[in-house]
Order: structure tokens, then C-alpha cells, then sequence
């Protein structure tokens, strides 16, 4: 297996880990594979082949997945509220 294809896929890997605790952040697909220090092709292609998703389909997903579970542990939120946290 080719190494350097085996070290861009783990830091893919570990940027979507990361991505976690800054879902708030201004994120294009372009800042997402400079945070990864990965080409744009190669972070896109190893984002799919991690997640099944594209890079800003896998980030819109986390951003739904936090904000029901926001609704859900707070009940007094507003869904505005929710959007600007």
C-alpha cells in the first residue's frame, strides 16, 4: 500500500474527529484540507471514502446531529437560538 496514501487518510481521519469541537466555525472544503494538510482532491476523496459523504454533506450532518441534540437536552431553546450557537 502506498505510504503517503496511508498518512492522508489518517489525517482525514483525525481532522474529522477534531471537526467535533469547532462545528461552530466558518468551514469551506478548502480551509477543511488546509486544517488537514491535505490536498483538496485527496482530502475529498478520503473524507468520502471515511464518511460515505462529501466533506460539507458530512459537516452539514454533525451540525443536524448537535443541534437535536441541543433541542433535546434543552427544551427551552428556540430553534434561532440553536442556529446561532
Amino acid at each position: 500500500m502506498n505510504e503517503s496514501l496511508t498518512e492522508s487518510s489518517r489525517s482525514v481521519n483525525f481532522f474529522l474527529k477534531e471537526l467535533e469541537n469547532s462545528l461552530a466555525e466558518n468551514w469551506t472544503i478548502e480551509s477543511m484540507s488546509l486544517s488537514a494538510g491535505v490536498g483538496l482532491t485527496r482530502f475529498t476523496y478520503h473524507c468520502k471514502q471515511i464518511t460515505n459523504l462529501t466533506p460539507m454533506r458530512y459537516l452539514m450532518m454533525r451540525r443536524l446531529e448537535l443541534s437535536k441534540k441541543m433541542l433535546l437536552e434543552d427544551t427551552d431553546l428556540t430553534i434561532t437560538e440553536v442556529a446561532y450557537r
